[in-house]
């Protein structure tokens, strides 16, 4: 008696496959259903036990192509043939992952022997003194990279206007100009600029405003790496931003910022937590999209009245070359080349441990002391670790060393022993040495400086937390 036509649905559930796998044998022509009155696929005892082949080739690991040529032929020694094959690259994949096993143990025994040669390094580092700088308090200072010019000025002239008064000219892609001096929360600014096609920019601290930005009456806020945007009909239909000027008013007080255009109020932004009171930065001007901006004036007004208005002299605007400021707890510092450094202001003497928690946005995070540096992802090779030496300069590499990861916090501890000098990323040792001249320099004289870290070249750092530890010299 012929056994009941089973429907797809029982067989999925019978050999534990999905419906579509049953589709996909029966497209592929290695096995056959039939239809029932409600036209649902419906299989019979033969396409079951093919079914049954089908699985237990599939366990063993052979191609739905091999399985159709078996099941294409009667002759016994091609399908041992195909079989036979098939054991040769079983055997090939065994070494493959036996190789990789042999890999991962390999690594995982590296792993295990640097955290021991990690907790060595750090056993041996006897603290003196700790000290937890605050951030809010390192200071802008030069750093001991040769000087470079700036160069471009072309991109950035004060010329007269007609009025026989002044005008700032800038010309770039995404670069800025800023004030002399900082200025503190709360204040408002007032610019008078138009652009000769799009994007007037103004900064400050971690605030980006952006004006006609892609099309004339959009707007744009970057705001604590928050984005709003806005496009206003009212600009947009104003007459062609190439010939006139448009006021802008920024107000910056301690629980909101309020955007005005041409006396409009465009944004409103209110925090609770006081968040910017007391920040102090530069202001900046800039283009974007290789745009030139044209400012006729910058105005700082203090309590909101006009009383307590500074004229910012244009001629004392210049490219920003470095900028450092507090955001959210954290010490964020950016330099145009590699001219400066924010320091702790203070000394310590070695032998010492900094560590530092911080993030790079691309390359060049640095950390200096004295006469020399460490130098991650640097702009010509992220790969390649520099080392110079505190004492003399003198510099060492390692390949494959120097890299971290971009806008991730990295925990970086630079040792400065009396026997020796280490760097540690994260829990992995990047640098050890025990020829460091220093060594041999701090066993007769003393050596003390201010830590400094920077960016370099258009990159910004952030900076969680630093911690520098004098330890205990071990010298008789």
């Amino acid at each position: 008696m012929n056994k009941p036509l089973l429907p797809i649905s029982e067989v999925s559930k019978k050999y534990n496959i999905k419906v579509h796998t049953l589709k996909f044998y029966e497209q592929a022509g290695l096995i056959k259903s039939a239809r029932d009155r409600s036209n649902y696929r419906v299989y019979d005892e033969t396409a079951l036990r093919t079914l049954e082949q089908v699985l237990l080739f599939r366990k063993m690991g052979v191609s739905l192509k091999s399985i159709k040529m078996i099941f294409a032929t009667n002759n016994q020694n091609e399908i041992l043939n195909i079989i036979a094959g098939h054991k040769i690259q079983l055997k090939n994949e065994i070494s493959a992952l036996s190789n990789i096993s042999e890999h991962i143990s390999a690594f995982l025994t590296q792993i295990e022997n640097n955290t021991m040669e990690v907790e060595k390094i750090l056993e041996r580092c006897v603290p003196e003194r700790i000290h937890e700088i605050p951030l809010a308090r390192m200071r802008e200072t030069p750093s001991n990279e040769g000087k470079q010019d700036i160069g471009r000025t072309d991109l950035l002239r004060v010329a007269p206007d007609a009025d026989g008064g002044e005008v700032l000219s800038i010309s770039s892609n995404n670069k800025y100009a800023v004030t002399e001096r900082e200025y503190t929360v709360p204040f408002m600014v007032r610019v008078l600029a138009k652009t000769n096609d799009r994007s007037i920019c103004l900064y400050f601290g971690g605030y980006r405003a952006e004006f006609d930005w892609q099309q004339p009456g959009r707007v744009r806020l970057t705001f604590h790496d928050h984005v709003y945007r806005c496009d206003l009909a009212v600009l947009a239909d104003r007459p062609a931003p190439r010939e006139d000027y448009i006021s802008i008013k920024w107000v910056l007080e301690k629980d909101k910022t309020i955007i005005y255009l041409d006396e409009i109020m465009v944004f409103a932004l209110f925090y609770a937590n006081n968040y910017d009171y007391g920040l102090s930065a530069q202001i900046g001007v800039g283009a974007d999209y290789n745009n030139t901006v044209t400012v006729r004036a910058i105005h700082v007004i203090r309590d909101n009245t006009d009383a307590d208005t500074e004229v910012v002299p244009l001629s004392a605007i210049r490219w920003r070359q470095s900028e450092h400021y507090m955001q959210k707890g954290e010490l964020v510092f950016y330099s145009l080349f590699d001219r400066a450094a924010a320091g702790t202001g203070r000394k310590f003497s070695l032998p010492l441990k900094i560590d530092l928690t911080a993030k790079t946005d691309d390359t060049n995070l640095r950390l200096y002391f004295h006469s020399g540096h460490v130098l991650l992802n640097w702009e010509m090779n992220k790969m390649l670790l520099h080392v110079e030496d505190v004492y003399n300069g003198q510099l060492y590499t390692a390949n494959a060393a120097g890299y971290i990861t971009p806008d991730e916090y990295h925990a970086i501890s630079w040792i400065l022993h009396s026997d020796f000098t280490a760097l540690i990323i994260d829990g992995a040792i990047r640098f050890y040495s025990e020829d460091s001249p220093y060594i041999d320099y701090i066993k007769k004289h003393p050596l003390a400086d201010e830590v400094r870290i920077s960016s370099a070249f258009g990159s910004t750092v952030t900076i969680s937390q630093l911690v520098v530890t004098e330890l205990q010299s071990g010298l008789l």
